[in-house]
């Protein structure tokens, strides 16, 4: 019994180990532009989830996020990497775009590859990188690849879906997979099966990315005949799965074969949600499925009852993560973050002074037309509800310019740009509570909890204990009756 006991150790102490060192330490080091000062050089590792929504310089999709200071213009970073390759982007500043709140650096190394014992070294020159050290060839590739598809243009007078427009797709996929020839036999295998992932999830988003309201019958019948019969990949290897958009590719294939089969069909054979769950198995379906539910809620459509669902047997890691993040977050009944604003008189305002109200609030910046539509919309809705004190409504502008807040909310709006007689104005009625968030714009924390793919307008309902109520409510614009019957619910059944 002794002799099993420590048998049983020995293998657990074994298997520990084994994932100890799985998990290497990764170096990023480098020198700097001589003769330029530098503040601050911040590494950031970003999930793959990130890239499905092409939002990879949005801060809150940084799940890791590291910072040196430069010494005589040089500079280490060292963090303990992932059991296999991940993407990492290097800035050189800290300094942030006064917006979107993006990070300045437009000569950051762009996407990098780093695998566990990698020792990254750098050379920054103006615009130009140069790599050098253990895990160089891979980002040398990924440099060469990117040179080749930024510099790659479809023909003059090639239309999209036609014989012509996807033989020249063909060309660039042959001159991309060359480029990786060349540099796989100084890559591991690993790494160079990743980026040939990532290849060929590229060359499938391209060629699956149409909107059909903008094709002609021809065009329809290319894609019915060539298209719509490509086989969508089942691929469930590593590679595939930690690859940055290889299950971009198969998700943006089957939504576009979903939108093709509406068209033609009226109403497709099963929903997305129901079609990733029961034709897709292992991690590559939780990835699929993650697209599909970060998708929806980026766009103010949260399913709390898919991501439910999903949680019950979705076990890859960063994907779980998100879907965990965004349950709990956006479910009905969840508390919601308090935060202090700032309203047109620049007095203190915070929702924890609207308890006992139902609250519908309207995220939105000047310039976004699907903002002005919605605000167009709301004073009807409004109107219902004047004569109930236990209902209000919130405006919330990420304006960073205070003057450009106040000029938007006026009743009389503001000119759409000089000289134009046409106005726009996010004023909806005189009960509205606006509210600013002090120039934070998309940095404040809560229209980073709210707002998570960055897409608006953006609609929140909270009941009258300042819970979620509905994290994706009807717009206006749209379907108003809807979402007056949802106020009312929420007024009648918060307690």
């Amino acid at each position: 019994m002794h002799s099993i006991r420590m048998n049983g150790l020995c293998i657990l102490l074994m298997c520990l180990s084994l994932k100890l060192s799985a998990q290497k330490q990764v170096v990023v080091a480098g020198v700097l532009d001589p003769g330029v000062a530098y503040d601050t050089i911040i590494l950031h590792v970003i999930p793959l989830y990130a890239f499905h929504s092409a939002d990879i310089y949005n801060q809150s999709n940084v799940v890791k996020s590291f910072s040196a200071v430069p010494v005589n213009g040089r500079f280490r970073i060292e963090f303990t990497g992932a059991d296999h390759p991940v993407y990492i982007k290097v800035y050189r500043s800290a300094k942030r775009e006064d917006f979107f709140n993006l990070l300045l650096d437009s000569a950051s190394t762009g996407l990098l590859m780093v695998s566990p014992g990698d020792s990254l070294h750098i050379s920054f020159h103006k615009q130009n990188r140069v790599y050098s050290g253990v895990g160089a060839a891979k980002n040398n590739c990924m440099a060469e690849l990117s040179a080749l598809v930024d510099t790659a243009r479809s023909p003059k007078g090639v239309v999209a879906l036609s014989p012509e427009f996807f033989a020249y797709e063909n060309a660039s996929l042959k001159a991309q997979m060359n480029i990786l020839n060349k540099y796989r036999s100084l890559m591991t295998r690993p790494e160079a099966e990743q980026l040939e992932a990532d290849i060929i999830g590229d060359a499938t988003m391209s060629r699956f990315a149409y909107h059909f309201r903008d094709l002609d019958s021809k065009q329809l019948e290319y894609y019915k005949q060539v298209l719509r019969r490509i086989p969508v990949s089942q691929l469930n290897t590593p590679a595939a799965i930690n690859s940055r958009s290889f299950a971009s590719g198969i998700y943006r294939q089957v939504l576009t074969n979903y939108y093709y089969d509406t068209l033609i069909h009226a109403t497709p054979a099963k929903d997305l949600y129901t079609h990733f769950t029961q034709n897709f198995t292992g991690l590559l379906r939780d990835r699929l499925v993650t697209c599909l539910l970060k998708a929806m809620s980026a766009k103010s459509n949260f399913s709390e009852t898919d991501t439910r669902d999903a949680l019950t047997y979705v076990q890859h890691p960063e994907s779980r993560t998100l879907l965990e993040s965004q349950y709990h977050t956006y479910r009905k009944g969840s508390p919601v973050i308090n935060f202090v604003f700032r309203d047109s008189l620049n007095r203190p305002v915070q929702l924890s002074d609207l308890k006992g109200r139902v609250v519908l609030i309207d995220m939105w910046f000047t310039g976004c037309g699907g903002c002005v539509q919605v605000a167009k919309a709301l004073p009807k809705v409004e109107e219902l509800f004047r004569d109930r004190k236990d209902v209000v409504f919130v405006s919330i502008s990420i304006d960073r310019e205070i003057e450009t807040w106040k000029k938007s909310i006026r009743p009389e709006g503001d000119k759409y740009y000089p000289g134009s007689t046409d106005r726009y104005t996010h004023y909806t009625t005189a009960s509205t509570h606006y509210w600013y968030t002090s120039g934070q714009g998309t940095n404040n924390d809560f229209i980073q909890t709210y707002v998570p793919g960055g897409s608006y307008p953006h609609l929140l309902l909270l009941d009258k204990r300042g819970r979620v109520y509905s994290a994706a409510p009807p717009r206006p614009d749209v379907d108003a009756d809807a979402l007056v019957k949802l106020i009312n619910q929420a007024a009648d059944n918060s307690l």
